[in-house]
C-alpha cells in the first residue's frame, strides 16, 4: 500500500506541475505509459540496452508506448512495448525460452521474443495489475532478486503468481 501511495502521489504531482494525468489503463495503441511493479513500487526503466527497475522519476527512460501488433487464433492480442527515449522495443535476449533470461531493448524485427500478451490479473490498492507474458516463451516479465532493490534486473520467469510478476500500467495523458 505504501508503494502504491508513492506512485499516486507522484502522479498527482504530475497533474499539478505539468498538466499531465496518470490513470490506470489497459493497453491502448500508441499511448504513453509507465509500468510499475507491484512488489517494489519501482518503474520499468531502460539502462543502456538493459531493462531494470528504478525509483520513479518519470523520465523518458521510464516511458513506454504499447502498440498492438496482432491477434492470435484464440483472440489474444499481442503488443510491442517500445521505450519512448530510445525507440527500441522490449525483447527477451537471444529469443531465449529459459527461466531467468534477460529482458533488454532491441531494434524491432517482428520476432516473437519482442511481442507480449498483457493480461489483466487483479485490482489491488486501487490499481489494476497485469501479467506481461512473452509470446515466444510463455514466461512472464519478472524482477530478479533482490526484488525491491534499486536497479534490480528484469527477466522472464514462469508464472508462479509471484508479486514481482504483477505490473500496473499507468497511462500518461494530457488534460
Amino acid at each position: 500500500m505504501k508503494k502504491l501511495l508513492s506512485v499516486l502521489v507522484i502522479c498527482s504531482l504530475m497533474t499539478v506541475l505539468f498538466g499531465v494525468g496518470a490513470t490506470t489503463a489497459s493497453a491502448s495503441t500508441g499511448d504513453k505509459y509507465i509500468l510499475v511493479n507491484y512488489d517494489s513500487g519501482k518503474g520499468l526503466t531502460t539502462n543502456c540496452d538493459n531493462i531494470q527497475q528504478n525509483d520513479l522519476v518519470l523520465n523518458n527512460n521510464q516511458t513506454w508506448h504499447i502498440v498492438e501488433k496482432g491477434t492470435t487464433c484464440d483472440n489474444r492480442k499481442y503488443y510491442t512495448i517500445e521505450n519512448y527515449a530510445s525507440g527500441k522495443v522490449m525483447g527477451v535476449e537471444n529469443s531465449s525460452t529459459a527461466r531467468y533470461a534477460n529482458v533488454q531493448q532491441e531494434c524491432y524485427t517482428g520476432c516473437d521474443n519482442q511481442l507480449w500478451f498483457i493480461d489483466y490479473c487483479e485490482t489491488k490498492d486501487f490499481a489494476a495489475y497485469y501479467h506481461i507474458e512473452n509470446k515466444n516463451s510463455g514466461k512472464l516479465l519478472s524482477v530478479a532478486a533482490p526484488y525491491g532493490a534499486e536497479g534490480s534486473n528484469v527477466q522472464q520467469y514462469e508464472n508462479c503468481n509471484y508479486r514481482d510478476q504483477l505490473w500496473a500500467i499507468l497511462s500518461l495523458e494530457d488534460h
